[in-house]
């Protein structure tokens, strides 16, 4: 499914919101998220799980093309754990 397929939904089961209001707050709660994982903040959402940001240690890794060192800069890495509640609603399927 893709941001458009969940919008839909929810303007289809709350025929009183508009659209565009939809998208609009759908839009900014990423934006708002986002940010705060570049920031280095974790966001954990109640019965779905925890972003957690962490920072990747710059390395040198070996290029098998040319045989020579490339230097790869440190970058973000976001890891996600799955709440307990979706874990045990997975089991019971």
């Amino acid at each position: 499914m893709i941001k458009k397929d969940y919008i839909d939904r929810i303007v289809s089961n709350n025929e009183d919101i508009k659209r565009k209001d939809v998208v609009l707050i759908i839009n900014q709660l990423f934006e708002l998220m986002s940010q705060d994982l570049i920031d280095g903040e974790t966001i954990t959402i109640s019965n779905f799980g925890t972003f957690e940001p962490s920072i990747t240690k710059p390395i040198n890794v070996y290029s098998p093309y040319d045989g020579k060192l490339i230097k790869v800069d440190n970058q973000l890495r976001i890891h996600f754990k799955t709440s307990n509640y979706i874990k045990n609603s997975f089991k019971d399927k």
